[in-house]
C-alpha cells in the first residue's frame, strides 16, 4: 500500500501545555522517521528558526523540506492542499498521513496504521487513543489545568481515576489490535486520496480563517457524511502532553527505542 507522510513542524507551541522531556520536537521527529522512514516523507517547516530548519535536514531529503509561514491552521490547510494535489499523481487508493510535530510513535506503528486500511477499508484513522474518551469532565475529581492527572507505574501510564463512564463505539479487530470508533481526535490522522478528494472543499471552508485547527468540528462534519474515525487500542502514537498521554504504554521507552 502506498503511503505518503506530510509532517508539520513549528517552533511555536502552546506554552501552557506541559510536555515530557522525551517529547521534544526533534525526538518526536526522530521516532517518526525510525518507524516510517524518510521515503515519501514531506516536511513543512512553519515559522521555524534556522536551527530547527537545519535539524530537520538530518531526518528528511532536502528536496522534500519546505519552509513556510502560515501559522497553525494555515499549515494544516497547506498540508491538506498538498495531499489533494498529490492524489492526482499517486491515485485515490494512496494513504496520506498528516502528522503534527509533538507525537511519539511506538515501535510497529506503521504496520498498525496500514492494517486499518488493509482490513477495515477505514475512512479516517488515528493511532492515538485519547484519554478524554474515558474521562468524565463533570466529575469533581477531574481538573481542567494542563498538569499531569494520571499516574505512571514502572513507567507505564495508567489512569489515576476510574470514572466508570461508558463511551459508546463500534469495535473492530485487525491482525494485531482492536479498533474503536471515536468522535474526535487531534489533527494527526491518516486517510486515503479518495476521501481527500471527496472532503477537500468542506475541510478548506471549515478551517479557513480559524486560529486553531478544528479537531472536533472536523469529525462532526465527516460523520454527517457517513465517514468514521477509528483509533487503535492500545495507542500506537501519543500526543506528547503529560495530561493526555494514552494509557498502558511506557512512552519514554518508546521515544528512546532504537
Amino acid at each position: 500500500m502506498n503511503l505518503i507522510n506530510i509532517y508539520r513542524i513549528s517552533d511555536r507551541s502552546n506554552i501552557e501545555k506541559i510536555k515530557p522531556e522525551y517529547a521534544s520536537k526533534e525526538q518526536c521527529l526522530k521516532t517518526f522517521v525510525r518507524e516510517f522512514g524518510k521515503d515519501n516523507l514531506i516536511i513543512l517547516c512553519d515559522n521555524v528558526t534556522d536551527e530547527t530548519f537545519d535539524m530537520v535536514h538530518n531526518y528528511a531529503d532536502k528536496d522534500k523540506i519546505y519552509r513556510t509561514q502560515n501559522g497553525n491552521t494555515g499549515s494544516f490547510i497547506v498540508s491538506w492542499d498538498l495531499a489533494y494535489r498529490l492524489v492526482k499523481e499517486h491515485g485515490e487508493d494512496t494513504i496520506f498521513y498528516l502528522i503534527e510535530d509533538d507525537y511519539i510513535h511506538r515501535r510497529g506503528s506503521k504496520k498498525i496504521l496500514l492494517e486499518a486500511f488493509q482490513y477495515l477499508d477505514a475512512s479516517y484513522v488515528s493511532l492515538y487513543d485519547h484519554p478524554d474518551k474515558y474521562q468524565d469532565f463533570k466529575d469533581e475529581r477531574f481538573t481542567w489545568d494542563h498538569g499531569k492527572i494520571d499516574i505512571d507505574e514502572d513507567g507505564v501510564r495508567k489512569p489515576k481515576h476510574i470514572y466508570n463512564k461508558p463511551s459508546e463505539c463500534k469495535l473492530y479487530i485487525t491482525k494485531s489490535v482492536h479498533w474503536r470508533t471515536v468522535s474526535s481526535t487531534t489533527m494527526t490522522w491518516a486517510t486515503t486520496g479518495k476521501h481527500i478528494v471527496e472532503d477537500y472543499d468542506e475541510m478548506v471552508k471549515l478551517h479557513t480563517g480559524k486560529h486553531l485547527p478544528m479537531g472536533g468540528d472536523t469529525f462532526r462534519l465527516l460523520e454527517k457524511k457517513g465517514k468514521q474515525l477509528i483509533s487503535c487500542l492500545p495507542a500506537y502514537a501519543a500526543h506528547g502532553e503529560e495530561k493526555w498521554l494514552p494509557y498502558f504504554v511506557n512512552w519514554e521507552e518508546e521515544a528512546y527505542a532504537e
